[in-house]
């Protein structure tokens, strides 16, 4: 009787002994695995990190010489390079001088004769060119206009040194008082067929 209770409980201890330590060393396995893996993974990431270390300070280095080449590159061009943007400065204020230098003389010697031109009827004008009396009116008022080979353009050279906004207005204000007054020396040829030409404003009107 006995010896079959303890049959009986030594397999049920086996029956259920196997599972556990199936599971146990399963487990232990598993956990022996992650382990190693962790560990080696743990000692190549310490690689990399020296690695990267050894990399940065190479890098903080080479970083450091070109740094010093780039100083003494920029200390010995520093000089010329001061001296070379005052020169450019100088002479973009002269540039500004001279173009408004040159508004102001070609205003002088056009504005007044631009002013009655823009009051005038170009069109009666133009088919009453040859009239005597209309070349008399035109002679009065023309009076302070100068000849055409007369008005000089100074400030030709003087477009690289300017603000290409700047240049623009200039060039429009001044083509606007030379239009005017080509229009004007047209209309004291005293020839309507040639002043008649010149009837359309459209050019002026665009610049």
């Amino acid at each position: 009787m006995r010896a079959d209770f303890w049959l009986s409980l030594l397999s049920i201890c086996i029956s259920l002994g196997v599972p556990v330590a199936i599971f146990l060393g399963r487990n232990w396995f598993v956990a022996w695995i992650s382990n190693s893996v962790q560990h080696r993974f743990n000692v190549k990431i310490e690689e990399l990190r020296a690695e990267l270390r050894r990399s940065e300070e190479r890098f903080k280095s080479d970083l450091r010489d070109k740094e010093d080449e780039i100083s003494a590159l920029r200390n010995s061009l520093l000089g010329g390079s001061a001296s070379r943007r005052a020169l450019l400065d100088k002479r973009r204020f002269e540039a500004v001088e001279r173009v408004w230098t040159a508004a102001n003389d070609v205003g002088a010697q056009l504005k007044g004769l631009s002013g009655w031109m823009s009051v005038l009827n170009y069109k009666v004008l133009a088919k009453e060119v040859s009239n005597p009396k209309v070349q008399k009116f035109l002679s009065d008022i023309g009076t302070t206009a100068p000849e055409l080979e007369q008005i000089k353009d100074v400030a030709r050279d003087e477009r690289p040194y300017l603000p290409e906004l700047a240049w623009a207005y200039f060039s429009a204000y001044s083509m606007i008082l030379k239009t005017v007054h080509a229009r004007y020396m047209v209309l004291r040829t005293g020839v309507p067929e040639l002043a008649e030409k010149f009837l359309s404003a459209d050019a002026l009107k665009k610049i």
